[in-house]
């Protein structure tokens, strides 16, 4: 008798165990890859906009509101939804991209090699600083692509206002791919840069500081 209650033990038990891997396999299961994109600068100096080659100019980290500042690359949907897409994320943090792309674009735009990023030395004897604020970077239901924005200049190292403007961009991306909306999303920062340098040269009768 023992020995039977022995043995419907230890088929309870592999039974018990089969049963309890086939329920938590899914936890071994290996996750789907994850794919990272960039934004990448896009200016060339073919579309130069000269004047302020002698003034240090530093770009503030780009302000996003949270919806957009994750990892996930952000699309929107129907009915104002949100999608963030698990496994399609930017590889770094989105606004020190925007901040990063703008940099060096600007520094193409302006013909100058005196554009830099904060955070900076104090030492450094900045002449402009541009804060930009986004309101708004991803693709729509439509497909196409809406980068809105504000920028505002200041002078005298930061410490005076000088010009305020804003502008909405948009671009069809090539295909439907994260790569073609990153791409997109690269160009529409070329033009907020041609944008930004416009302003910025409409102050360069501000002395430096």
């Amino acid at each position: 008798m023992t020995n039977r209650r022995h043995l419907r033990s230890g088929w309870l038990a592999v039974v018990l165990a089969c049963w309890t891997l086939a329920g938590c396999g899914s936890v071994f299961t290996p996750s789907q890859p994850i794919s990272y994109y960039t934004l990448t600068p896009q200016a060339t100096a073919a579309g130069s906009v000269p004047g302020m080659a002698d003034r240090i100019v530093a770009v503030q980290t780009a302000r996003l509101p949270d919806y957009l500042n994750q990892n996930g690359i952000v699309t929107r949907g129907e009915n104002n939804v949100v999608n963030v897409a698990k496994d399609i994320q930017w590889a770094g943090a989105l606004d020190d991209n925007i901040t990063r792309v703008i940099v060096s674009d600007l520094a193409v735009i302006l013909g100058s090699s005196k554009v830099v990023a904060f955070p900076v030395s104090p030492a450094l004897p900045l002449d402009r600083v541009v804060q930009v604020d986004v309101s708004r970077f991803e693709q729509g239901p439509d497909g196409i692509v809406t980068l809105a924005a504000q920028w505002t200049v200041f002078t005298d190292g930061g410490r005076s206002y000088a010009a305020t403007d804003a502008g909405t961009y948009t671009s069809q991306p090539a295909d439907g791919s994260y790569g073609a909306i990153a791409a997109a999303m690269s160009q529409l920062l070329v033009t907020l840069s041609h944008d930004i340098a416009t302003t910025l040269v409409s102050t360069s009768h501000v002395p430096a500081s």
